[in-house]
């Protein structure tokens, strides 16, 4: 799927379909590719090149310019976390989150914890200085190690079945072994996280994980030429 440009004409939309607006190397976009996948509705995807935005979409979808959106019936949703919440609800009868409230507001705060994960990852993937990775990769072992803690069965939230932290964490694991060949780092080892490795491996089973899912080399290539400051990087392996 092609990226839409500054000259792309906006796509005609039929508004009882689900549309995603996204970006294939986005991990919070991911987190709403996979949703989609776990609730098997109808839907299609218009990536949009991230580096060089169609003015409609600013104008008209989303003013902050950022993915993922979600668009359906007229509507938009921002966020990948509250898009995730509405899927759930609307279309996945429920049961990705706990219907018992305090349970639910623990798995919501699982989520909203990752920051202790993902802002490290990011400053990682910004540079190729050393330095920057040696001041980041404690943190990012660290987020890791909660983590590893609060794993309780083969997916989190205590269900045999994936839930919605499970799904907005695995965007950045699928990442991982990319940043690991890139950087030359050791970040997810078996020994320091096997309840986490485990995870990993039922994860990867999933049909609805290998659908979205992009190869190790893609987000190498993806990684490597963001950190030198290209930006022709969104239609790698097209």
């Amino acid at each position: 799927m092609e990226n839409l440009s500054t000259s792309d004409e906006y796509p005609k939309h039929d508004p009882d379909l689900m549309r995603l607006y996204s970006m294939r190397f986005c991990p919070y976009a991911e987190r709403i590719r996979l949703m989609l996948q776990f609730t098997k509705i109808k839907y299609e995807i218009i990536n949009i090149n991230i580096f060089d935005k169609p003015k409609w979409f600013i104008a008209n979808v989303n003013p902050d310019g950022t993915i993922p959106v979600l668009q359906y019936k007229n509507a938009i949703l921002t966020q990948s976390s509250i898009c995730n919440e509405y899927l759930n609800e609307e279309f996945g009868e429920n049961k990705f989150l706990s219907k018992k409230p305090l349970s639910r507001a623990q798995q919501r705060a699982l989520i909203a914890s990752f920051d202790k994960v993902s802002t490290p990852f990011s400053e990682i993937n910004k540079t190729s200085d050393r330095s920057v990775h040696k001041a980041n990769l404690p943190k990012l072992l660290d987020g890791l190690g909660f983590y590893e803690k609060e794993l309780k069965g083969p997916f989190f939230g205590n269900q045999k079945y994936p839930s919605l932290i499970d799904i907005a964490i695995w965007p950045w694991f699928e990442r991982f072994p990319a940043i690991s060949k890139l950087n030359h780092l050791d970040i997810m080892s078996e020994r320091e996280f096997p309840k986490l490795s485990c995870w990993v491996k039922n994860m990867k089973k999933l049909k609805s994980v290998q659908r979205v899912s992009l190869p190790v080399d893609y987000h190498v290539k993806f990684y490597e030429k963001k950190q030198i400051g290209f930006t022709d990087i969104v239609d790698i392996g097209l």
